[in-house]
Formats: C-alpha cells, sequence, structure tokens
C-alpha cells in the first residue's frame, strides 16, 4: 500500500501560470481571426445589397433610359430595414447619376458588434459596371 502525501496532490502555481500563459496566447491569436473573419462576412452582405441595387438600376435604366437619382424610383430601398435586423451598413442614394453612369456607396456604421471601427472607417462602392471598390 503506497501513502500519498499531502504535498503530491494538485497542481503548482508555475504548472497553472504556464496553462493561463499558453491559453492567453491562442485567445490572442484567435480573438483577431474571428473578429477578421466576421468583417468579411458584413462586407459580403454590403456587397450582395449593393449588387441588388446595381439589378434594380439595371431595370429601371431599361424602362426609363436613364439611371435613378433615388431609391424611390426604383423597386429596391436598402435603406428599409426588416424589424429585429440591425443594419451594418448605411446606403447612400446614389450619386454621380448621369444618363449612363452611377455609384453607390456603403458605408459602415458603428455598431454593437463593431466597437472599435468607428463610422465611416470603410466603406463599399458599386458603379453601373458592377465594378466593386472597397477601402477595407
Amino acid at each position: 500500500m503506497k501513502l500519498v502525501t499531502p504535498s503530491s496532490k494538485g497542481f503548482t502555481l508555475i504548472e497553472i501560470m504556464i496553462v493561463l500563459v499558453i491559453l492567453a496566447v491562442l485567445a490572442g491569436l484567435a480573438i483577431p481571426a474571428y473578429n477578421s473573419s466576421v468583417e468579411k462576412s458584413r462586407k459580403q452582405e454590403a456587397i450582395a445589397v449593393l449588387g441588388a441595387v446595381r439589378g434594380s438600376q439595371q431595370r429601371y435604366m431599361a424602362t426609363k433610359n436613364t439611371y435613378a437619382t433615388t431609391y424611390a424610383q426604383l423597386d429596391f430601398d436598402p435603406t428599409l430595414t426588416m424589424t429585429g435586423n440591425q443594419p451594418h451598413f448605411s446606403y447612400a442614394a446614389p450619386s454621380s447619376v448621369t444618363a449612363t453612369a452611377y455609384n453607390v456607396i456603403a458605408t459602415r456604421l458603428l455598431t454593437i458588434d463593431n466597437p472599435g471601427t468607428p463610422p465611416g472607417a470603410y466603406t463599399v462602392q458599386i458603379n453601373q459596371d458592377g465594378v466593386i471598390t472597397s477601402t477595407y
């Protein structure tokens, strides 16, 4: 029969500290990667909405032979949100509108899931040719 002495039970303080340091390093690597992934998905959300605006502009052009200057003229309005949804971008009315060209800009909002980035810190744009540009 082997006797267990009180000094051989549990973990030492140094072992616990090593585990905590390893966990801190892993969290330090994982959290920024997660935040970057979330922002990329938010950017894809803006691209999808801007694509819908572009499609609506193309339909308007087919019937009126010019591009719309307001969302009220289009069959799609990205500024309207469904109840319960928090918008992640604000969508400016089509700008630089001529008979043959336009530009629509989505600007990132300051939200609860984006507390560190100030509003307008990055934008996503689309033009009549479907060219998407981003500052993020």
